[in-house]
């Protein structure tokens, strides 16, 4: 009779198992980012645009006083180069971070002249992350690089969301930025 009862001990504790196993498969709801990332300008994150050309329609105070492109070049650099161009001018320097320090190293821009140390705050770009799934899988959307006040026109990123973190991964590089993360209630970004 031990023998027995023994036995249906075992087909219940089996039974039990796959309960529970079930249990652990049940669809979850998915997780999606509630905000936008702003990512601040540093060594680590301007790796992720490095080569991307910004353009601003609008003048940035004490950088440019007319429209101009911007992009960052060697960011593995301590201090990445930066590149710009005012219609057929241009200046280029490297680049100090906590904000946007910039050091023209030659200019023909007129009013940036090599030497000349300009600083811009807050220096970052702005990812449009909101409403993205965060499941880690890469998906592009729109980013924007701001400086002080000022945004440039958009440009389009690979970005990837860690679900249990929320940190945001763009271009393939970790930003050490996390968004808040709420439950997807419909088919809103991808």
């Amino acid at each position: 009779m031990s023998h027995f009862v023994s036995s249906r001990l075992m087909v219940v504790l089996s039974l039990v198992a796959s309960v529970a196993a079930c249990d652990d498969e049940e669809p979850r709801a998915a997780s999606v980012a509630k905000e936008n990332a702003k990512i601040p300008m540093s060594a680590m994150t301007a790796k992720a645009i490095e080569g991307t050309e910004f353009s601003f329609t609008q003048p940035v105070p004490m950088l440019s006083p007319t429209p101009f492109k911007l992009k960052f070049t060697m960011t593995a650099a301590t201090a990445p180069a930066f590149d710009m161009t005012v219609g057929s001018t241009k200046a280029a320097g490297t680049t100090r971070f906590g904000s946007c320090i910039f050091t023209v190293t030659s200019s023909n821009i007129p009013g940036v002249t090599q030497g000349q140390q300009i600083t811009v705050n807050p220096c970052q770009y702005v990812v449009s992350t909101g409403g993205v799934h965060a499941n880690g899988q890469a998906t592009t959307v729109q980013i924007l690089l701001q400086l002080g006040l000022i945004p440039s026109a958009p440009n389009q990123a690979s970005v990837s969301i860690d679900p249990s973190s929320g940190v945001v991964t763009v271009n393939n590089v970790n930003t050490g930025v996390s968004v808040q993360l709420g439950v997807s209630t419909g088919s809103v970004g991808s």
